[in-house]
């Protein structure tokens, strides 16, 4: 990963990141962590006392990757601009400076990040801040929020009127941060939030892995995507969460593993998981055929089963799944441990599955030495399908797998998602209106949010 060198307030080519993260004891942490995962050292500051990790003349694109999957921070900014104690203090006493250091922001650069991760460039944008300034005695009062934020907005107004932004609190592409304590002045853009995991009522695989299953198996929407041994559900609900369009059915004929699961998919945001009782391997509920795709953690032979009992239960599994798979293009990935490995290869031997690849990883930590098998299998009945198998599946995880046998699936689940300013709902008119009524509210001065 290389990274050039800049940032956009003291004329350089990349605007700085700030990583705000949770605490400041971690702060180290994720300083570390963005080493690991490839950021080159001379680019990454830590300021512990600013609960933050700052990546100096770093390209968005160069680091992107790194950015979606870091731990332990809650929302990453590109800063916009940003002044000395002095500077930020005459600020304070004189709020034309506000609209002047909005305005002489550079921000082509930033808007330039912001298109790269989102893809698109911003339409309008939206502004909020921060007021921290302590006072003693003597001191004159700081100004109020709502002034300082009309000064700012004036200077927005210019800035990114002529780059074709319109100002919009109702839907905004585009959150402008402005962050102003006794010390420092700050104007930023956030571009990621984190990610808000979801809590199973009852725990199942984790979160990180069940996520994988669903990746690998590069979900499409519309799907039909079956779960044979569905257990707690926590394989379906992390795959639903990530690609909701996909229909999930889930099919166990233990109890209370469905008690679980029902009550896992009544807890989740997610209501597209449907659950059904059944002998998987006696015959799933589901006509021959039709379904897209199998995502399974099967049992390994450790909590739940044996190896011995795999060896009458796999190869029944195996068939149930030739028989409801999409003829040619269905898919399936599973999931088992060491001990039943070479069990389940020659169940979907017998089959007539195809076996496209497998995958070993760690079952756990790094101090788990003991390991997984990952299979991923198709319906291909001809060699023409057989020749188009590998395309059905998203290979990235196996890959680094290749490369390094320890490689885990939470360097890989993003931790990180795209930030979207909250949507401003406007009160409802009152009887009398304002003393200002006559005031074009859409002018800098009066715009407050």
């Amino acid at each position: 990963m290389q990274c050039g060198s800049g940032s956009s307030g003291t004329g350089m080519a990349h605007p700085p990141i700030h990583l705000t993260a949770n605490s400041k004891s971690v702060v180290p942490k994720v300083a570390k962590q963005l080493t690991e995962l490839g950021v080159p050292a001379g680019c990454v500051v830590a300021h512990v006392g600013k609960c933050r990790v700052t990546l100096v003349g770093c390209a968005v694109a160069d680091v992107i990757s790194a950015l979606f999957v870091v731990n332990h921070v809650e929302r990453v900014l590109l800063e916009v601009n940003s002044c000395t104690p002095d500077q930020a203090r005459a600020m304070l006493s004189d709020l034309n400076r506000a609209s002047t250091f909005a305005e002489a922001a550079r921000w082509a650069p930033v808007l330039s990040a912001f298109s790269v991760i989102n893809h698109r460039a911003p339409l309008s944008w939206t502004l909020d801040s921060r007021l921290r300034v302590p006072t003693t005695a003597g001191d004159a009062a700081p100004p109020s929020k709502i002034d300082l934020q009309n000064a700012t907005r004036q200077g927005l107004h210019l800035a990114l009127g002529k780059l074709g932004l319109t100002h919009n609190t109702a839907t905004p592409d585009m959150l402008v941060f402005l962050s102003v304590t006794g010390s420092s002045c700050t104007l930023s853009v956030p571009i990621l939030g984190r990610r808000i995991v979801e809590k199973l009522v009852h725990k199942g695989l984790h979160h990180t892995v069940a996520w994988g299953m669903g990746r690998t198996a590069k979900l499409v929407p519309g799907e039909v995507v079956v779960d044979v041994c569905v257990g707690k559900a926590a394989v379906l609900l992390e795959s639903a969460s990530t690609w909701p369009e996909c229909q999930y059915l889930g099919c166990d004929i233990d109890p209370d593993q469905l008690r679980c699961a029902a009550e896992n998919v009544a807890a989740h945001s997610r209501k597209v998981v449907e659950l059904v009782r059944g002998d998987s391997a006696r015959g799933v509920p589901v006509r021959g055929g039709i379904v897209d795709c199998a995502v399974s953690d099967l049992p390994f032979g450790r909590a739940m089963s044996t190896a011995a009992e795999n060896r009458m239960f796999y190869p029944r599994i195996c068939a149930e799944l030739r028989r409801i798979l999409r003829p040619g293009v269905g898919r399936a990935v599973l999931l088992t441990g060491e001990e039943s490995d070479d069990i389940l290869q020659a169940a979907l031997e017998d089959s007539g599955l195809h076996t496209v690849r497998r995958a070993a990883f760690p079952f756990g930590g790094n101090k788990d030495r003991m390991m997984c098998a990952l299979f991923m299998v198709t319906a291909a009945a001809t060699d023409a399908d057989r020749a188009l198998a590998e395309g059905l599946f998203d290979w990235r995880f196996t890959e680094k797998l290749d490369e390094n046998g320890r490689h885990n699936w939470r360097n890989e689940k993003p931790c990180m998602v795209l930030y979207r300013p909250k949507a401003h709902v406007a009160k409802p008119a009152t009887a009398h209106p304002p003393k200002d009524a006559g005031v074009d509210p859409s002018t800098p001065p009066g715009d407050v949010q």
